[in-house]
This record gives C-alpha cells, sequence and structure tokens, in this order.
C-alpha cells in the first residue's frame, strides 16, 4: 500500500469515527461494514485504495484492518473498549484534534450521508446489516459460505460472533495466514448451522 492509499483510507476512518461527535461504533464487522458502505457507495477512490474482497464476512480489506491497527496502537488515536458485551471503537482526543483537521475538506452533504450511515446502521442487528449487504453487493458475500442464510435469517447474531473481535483483532497478517484464520471461523460457523 502506498503513502497516498494509507492517507486517503486514514481520512475516511477518520470521517466515520468522527460523524454523530464520535459516537461508538459496536464491533469490527460492523466498522468494516459500515466504510466499505461509504467506499462503494460515494467515495470511488477509497473503494480502490482499500481493495475490498469477497471473504468470510466480506466484505474485507486488509488495508482497512491494517490502517485501524496503525491509528490504534502506534498513533493511539482510536480506542476499543469492551462494553455491553461488544467492543467500542472511538477516536481519543489525540485522534479528534487529528481527525477534525484531516477531514478539513469533505463537503458538508458528503458529512451528512457519512453519519446517516452510521445512525442507520447502529440501529440495525449485525445480522440484518450484513443481510442487506449480501443482498446488494452479492459479489463480495461469495467466499461467506453462510452468505445466503444470513439472507433466509437462519443465522442467530450470536453465532456472527464467534471471531473474537477484541480490540487487538484487528491487526495485519499475510494475506495466507488470515485467509486460514477466516477459514477456521467459517468452519465453526457452518457446524453451529448444522447442529
Amino acid at each position: 500500500m502506498s503513502t497516498k492509499e494509507a492517507a486517503i483510507i486514514d481520512k475516511w476512518i477518520y470521517a466515520l469515527l468522527l460523524s454523530n461527535n464520535n459516537e461508538p461504533i459496536k464491533g469490527r464487522i460492523r466498522f468494516t461494514k459500515e466504510f466499505f458502505l461509504i467506499a462503494i457507495e460515494h467515495v470511488p477512490e477509497l473503494l480502490e485504495a482499500s481493495q475490498f474482497f469477497a471473504h468470510h464476512f466480506g466484505p474485507y480489506s486488509t488495508r482497512f484492518a491494517e490502517r485501524v491497527n496503525q491509528l490504534k496502537k502506534s498513533q493511539q488515536h482510536i480506542t476499543a473498549i469492551y462494553k455491553n458485551g461488544d467492543w467500542e471503537y472511538t477516536l481519543t482526543p489525540l485522534g479528534l484534534e487529528v481527525a477534525n483537521r484531516q477531514t478539513e475538506g469533505i463537503g458538508i452533504e458528503l458529512q451528512k450521508t457519512i453519519s446517516n450511515i452510521k445512525s442507520r446502521n447502529k440501529k440495525l442487528s449485525l445480522k440484518e446489516l450484513l443481510k442487506e449487504i449480501y443482498l446488494h453487493y452479492s459479489k463480495y458475500a461469495e467466499r461467506a459460505p453462510f452468505h445466503e442464510d444470513v439472507i433466509l435469517e437462519k443465522v442467530k447474531l450470536s453465532d456472527l460472533q464467534i471471531i473474537n473481535d477484541g480490540p487487538d483483532a484487528v491487526v495485519y497478517v499475510p494475506p495466507d495466514e488470515e485467509i486460514s484464520l477466516k477459514g477456521k471461523a467459517a468452519e465453526n460457523l457452518l457446524k453451529i448451522l448444522s447442529e
């Protein structure tokens, strides 16, 4: 990933977290999906820089995960706190300062759109959010072996939380290792579905 691509991804991570007065985003999967919706529906250069692909719990972007990890651990701009049964992501005070500078050029209409994405998806269960994405962006669900079960509502919300969603779960791993880890998680989910 180039420095320019990392800067593009960072800008929109800041914009998403900053929206609605730094309202927390609950869970890594939701965070990723809200970011994806901004990219695919409103910011083509972000979609290109992020390189989302079909994957277990897809769409997924290794680049997004890497940048969140960088902003959280090294730069301490993002915090993840376990609250009410899930991890909540917000900007730290330092992150708020940087986010306000980084997002100055985003127009008011696009800021409202991001705010609406965050507000709307907060009201959806994780299953409902995945269902909408799988219905509208089916090419990103091709490698999710359970995507039809999500659409047909055979999956319980608790089944989707089998991957550790802790603050250290958003880490960069080589793509081959990531595929193996996600594959194991998908196997666990399929086992749950078959019981």
